[in-house]
């Protein structure tokens, strides 16, 4: 946030600038209309259904945790609930939450085999992820919702086209 408004101070502009938490309310809040045209990531969207085979689908999982929580859902709170949706099918597979060597031998074995909000859940024998589940965003709304905020311009999954370059800020 510091740096956006020291872009804006300073009459700073790119092509394209890409920042992990523009796709967050507080980058919003805080920047208002400067927060316009900045590209991001995130792993969830409202208009993007995932394939979901365990746990909630991301409909339910929208609403489940707009009733829980007073804001929106981030990425980390999607990584989260994926997360511990993820585990406990390791330790199903592995009839343990102890055993660590049956652990990770059910998470190789569930490797590809299954689906969170996130997209799949596959990882290679170190236990890195080797599926890459985000999307690529741009702030193009000014509406109150934070999904309303962002919209994907990724190829796979576009809820719009990107407006590149960014125009200025006295275009803005």
């Amino acid at each position: 946030i510091t740096i956006v408004r020291q872009m804006r101070e300073n009459d700073i502009t790119f092509p394209w600038v890409q920042t992990t938490y523009s796709t967050n309310t507080e980058f919003h809040e805080s920047l208002e209309e400067n927060s316009m045209y900045f590209g991001g990531q995130h792993n969830i969207h409202p208009e993007v259904e995932r394939d979901v085979t365990v746990g909630h689908d991301l409909s339910e999982w929208f609403d489940l945790y707009y009733e829980t929580h007073d804001s929106d859902p981030t990425f980390n709170s999607a990584n989260g609930y994926a997360g511990m949706v993820a585990l406990t099918q390791c330790m199903e597979e592995a009839g343990s939450a102890n055993d660590t060597g049956a652990l990770k031998e059910a998470a190789l074995n569930l490797s590809g085999e299954f689906n969170t909000i996130t997209g799949e859940f596959a990882i290679d024998e170190t236990g890195a992820r080797t599926s890459q589940n985000y999307v690529v965003t741009q702030n193009l709304g000014k509406e109150e919702n934070l999904y309303d905020r962002f919209d994907i311009v990724d190829p796979k999954f576009p809820t719009a086209e990107a407006t590149y370059p960014m125009p200025g800020w006295d275009e803005r």
